[in-house]
């Protein structure tokens, strides 16, 4: 599990991607240390396994359906990427719960400057997972969804977050990965299976 603060911004060393997977070695000294071979690192928010390390370098396997569900095949030689290391149980929970696994590719429609904040507003397949105020993360940095359309959902960066990780150089057109709360996905799921899906009239008949 991770929270989607990024610790560290990487850069890819090596990729060897195929459609039916492969792998890339990424560059970060302060993530390789203390990382062992079978660790979980999230790359741009996609969980992959460590299985090399060296004293700055990680190597990890992309499986074909980390290829055909995230922008990972797209990764090219001296590409920056955020890094964050699994949960530490005794860590501070700073972002949102993040498990790494891949929702949707959304795209870059609009990227906007308004005093100290950075406004991009990402394209997505469906918004049923997105509210207003709740999170969502976008290659692996957890944000705050500040309104949400049909199709689309902005957000805005903060400076620490425009310093810290790849987000506050994406331009439009660009492609990004997207997490949904995973609260949502469970409610959602409840709810399709439910024989007694809770209606406004049911809630108001029970005092809510």
């Amino acid at each position: 599990m991770f929270t989607g603060i990024v610790e560290n911004v990487g850069t890819v060393i090596s990729a060897r991607l195929g459609p039916h997977g492969g792998t890339i070695c990424v560059a970060s000294r302060s993530i390789a240390e203390g990382t062992r071979v079978g660790d979980s690192i999230a790359v741009n928010g996609a969980c992959l396994t460590v299985r090399e390390v060296s004293r700055e370098t990680m190597t990890m396997d992309i499986m074909p359906e980390t290829m055909r569900t995230t922008t990972l095949p797209g990764l090219k030689r001296n590409e920056a990427v955020n890094l964050e290391r699994a949960l530490n149980g005794a860590g501070r929970f700073g972002g949102h719960i993040v498990t790494g696994h891949i929702d949707a590719v959304g795209t870059v429609t609009c990227a906007r400057s308004e005093g100290n904040a950075r406004w991009l507003c990402i394209s997505l397949p469906n918004t049923k997972f997105v509210a207003r105020k709740g999170s969502i993360a976008l290659d692996g940095v957890s944000l705050t969804v500040s309104s949400v359309g049909p199709q689309s959902a902005w957000v805005s960066l903060v400076s620490h977050t425009r310093a810290h990780t790849t987000l506050g150089k994406r331009r439009a057109g660009e492609l990004v990965n997207v997490e949904y709360d995973i609260l949502a996905r469970y409610c959602e799921r409840i709810a399709a299976h439910s024989a007694n899906t809770p209606t406004i009239e049911m809630l108001e008949q029970n005092g809510f």
